[in-house]
């Protein structure tokens, strides 16, 4: 048999690295950019940080009966709207007038329109 050439491995070559091209244009002896406009100030002794474990983390601005209130009374003025159209006059009143008792001011107008197209 022949014998088998040595030869020395070839190096590797090393790509080389690549710069974004914002950095690029910056260098790399180039000072910091600086801010254009001045950070916002924080004024550390005007924050309240008491801590009352008593004091509820979400607190509703109004109370949730109301809430229900409310969607009770468009509930029924929608119910009401149902019964006129199946022709239950007498049904539609009766939950029209509960609507004049429980409704907000636009909920009360709007079975008030509805109570004298039915008379």
């Amino acid at each position: 048999m022949a014998p088998i050439p040595t030869h020395a491995a070839p190096k590797p070559i090393a790509p080389k690295p690549m710069l974004e091209p914002a950095l690029a244009a910056v260098g790399a002896g180039a000072p910091a950019p600086q801010l254009t406009r001045p950070a916002a100030a924080i004024e550390l002794d005007k924050l309240d940080l008491a801590f009352d474990p008593q004091r509820s983390t979400f607190e509703d601005p109004t109370p949730s009966v109301l809430d229900g209130q409310w969607h009770d009374a468009a509930t029924k003025l929608d119910l009401a709207k149902a019964y006129q159209e199946m022709g239950d006059v007498e049904g539609a009143r009766e939950i029209l007038q509960e609507v004049l008792h429980e409704g907000d001011d636009q909920q009360k107008s709007e079975a008030q329109g509805m109570l004298s197209k039915l008379a």
